[in-house]
C-alpha cells in the first residue's frame, strides 16, 4: 500500500500472521500511523516487527509484544547509522 510518500508492504506468513512490513513515512506526521490503522482495518494486519521506540507507536492500534529481543550488530540493517544507537528489535501482534 502507498498513500502519497508514506506505503508499507503487506506479508501473509500462511501461520496466521499477516505483518505491515516495510512501514515508511515521508509524508507529514502521523500517515505512517493511520496507513498501519488502514492496513488493519483492511487488510487483517495483525503483526509487526520493529526497533525500539517504535514499539510504542504501534501499542497505540492493539499491538502487544510477543518477543523482545537485544541489539545484535549482525542483524542490524543495511547502513545503520552509529547515531541510530543500538535499540531493542521487537516482534508485535494484535
Amino acid at each position: 500500500l502507498v498513500s502519497g510518500r508514506t506505503g508499507l508492504v503487506i506479508i501473509d506468513h500462511g501461520d496466521g500472521r499477516i505483518e505491515a512490513g516495510g512501514l515508511f513515512n515521508g509524508g507529514p506526521k502521523g500517515a505512517g500511523l493511520a496507513l498501519l490503522d488502514f492496513a488493519i482495518s483492511n487488510y487483517g494486519c495483525n503483526y509487526v516487527e520493529c526497533f525500539a521506540p517504535l514499539h510504542e507507536v504501534y501499542a497505540r492500534l492493539g499491538f502487544k509484544v510477543v518477543n523482545e529481543s537485544p541489539w545484535n550488530p549482525q542483524y542490524a540493517p543495511e547502513h545503520w547509522h552509529p547515531s541510530l544507537g543500538t535499540p531493542n528489535y521487537y516482534e508485535m501482534s494484535i
